[in-house]
């Protein structure tokens, strides 16, 4: 009888958002080379492994001062590699959110799952993040700008504060802190919008299909619009005040760009490749005639491309993808995207096409290299764009 092989994990202890993006993703992938996952992490977190590890084991490191992969002055036990049988493990010390060698792993190895939960029937209309974190506490708002935000809003909202217990909670809310993760995830699923600063809650917001508002300098903006949005939730990402901006501007992102004060959205807000303008004077229209050229050999290149008698397969499923699709319809046989299980690249080698597009911009290095060596696709198949 053949020995099934095992792949050991954690324990993870770091930042949330880091879990999210830098850790699960990748051991979700890296778990179908196996015949046992077992993943080590955080109480109350299985909610977000368990569709595809076997077993999972809380560990509580006693601590939640983290940052990035680690935790300060928090317990990290590596031991239980000693104790559990395994092939390959794979230590919680991790890291690849920002080191450039790291890079195509981020974007090519990595597999997401859109998080679900039934066990509740509860949403709100607002959830409120009143982040008060010790690290980077110059990102948090003081709890009056979080007062000030809700006397804003109509009192016909319903609106609820999450978050660990160290986190703000306004009078006149719901106090869901330290609610169990699979319950927020289903609270996320039944509910219209989160507000707050760039924060672990936020990220899981993006895996949850839930609107967010959020802001931070714009240091952040690829990360919530491209990098760690693999679904492409709607996001109104918010860089004008950087990461104090007055309530009264919250607000009016609020008015202006969902429908919960009016009953309709005053403006339509884009997802991708866009950011709130606060001040209409600061606006350089030098960079529309870049747009305009780039679009238009976008154009040409799309056309030159249905000239041809060929069937082809969209990489990526975002704007641009969309935009391909709505103009050659007639050719496409697929579109595929990494963070989509039902459409994952993987299948390619099922189906019958002449070549691939890749629409997705910028990254363009690391989808040929996971192609070509991972997938075994002729690398003249591969269609890119010259911008």
């Amino acid at each position: 009888m053949k020995k099934q092989s095992t792949l050991l994990v954690g324990p993870w202890i770091g930042e949330f958002g880091w879990e999210l993006f830098c850790w699960q993703g990748y051991i979700r992938k890296l778990s179908q080379e196996y015949d046992r996952t077992i993943v080590i992490g955080r109480i109350n977190n299985k909610i977000l492994y368990e569709d595809f590890c076997d077993e999972y084991i809380e560990f509580d490191p006693d601590g939640w001062d983290t940052d990035g992969w680690r935790c300060l002055n928090c317990e990290n036990k590596e031991n239980y590699k000693d104790k559990i049988p395994h092939d390959t493990y794979i230590s919680g010390k991790f890291d690849i959110g920002y080191l450039s060698e790291n890079k195509t792993k981020f974007f090519t190895q990595q597999l997401f799952y859109r998080y679900t939960s039934s066990i509740l029937k509860t949403g709100y209309d607002i959830i409120f993040h009143c982040r008060n974190k010790k690290t980077g506490n110059d990102r948090n708002w003081d709890i009056s700008q979080w007062r000030q935000l809700y006397t804003l809003l109509p009192k016909t909202l319903k609106i609820a504060c999450i978050g660990n217990k160290e986190a703000f909670v306004i009078d006149g809310t719901d106090d869901l802190r330290d609610i169990k993760l699979d319950a927020l995830v289903s609270i996320m699923n039944n509910s219209k919008l989160i507000v707050g600063p760039s924060s672990g809650p936020m990220h899981l917001a993006s895996l949850c299909g839930l609107k967010h508002l959020v802001w931070s300098d714009n240091s952040n903006f690829e990360r919530y619009i491209n990098h760690w949005n693999p679904f492409y939730t709607e996001v109104i990402f918010y860089n004008q005040e950087n990461w104090n901006p007055n309530p009264q501007s919250i607000y009016s992102l609020i008015e202006n760009y969902t429908d919960l004060i009016f009953g309709y959205s005053k403006h339509k807000y884009t997802n991708k490749n866009d950011t709130i303008v606060k001040n209409y004077d600061n606006i350089t229209y030098e960079n529309n005639y870049q747009f305009s050229h780039s679009l238009n050999k976008f154009y040409t290149q799309v056309e030159e491309l249905k000239l041809l008698d060929k069937r082809y397969i969209i990489y990526g499923t975002g704007t641009i993808g969309k935009i391909i699709y709505s103009l050659m319809e007639k050719q496409i046989v697929a579109c595929v995207d990494i963070s989509d299980k039902d459409n994952h690249p993987s299948n390619l080698n099922n189906l019958s096409f002449d070549n691939i597009i890749i629409s997705v911009f910028g990254r363009e290095i690391g989808i040929i290299k996971y192609l070509t060596e991972e997938l075994k696709i002729d690398k003249d198949k591969i269609i890119t764009f010259n911008m």
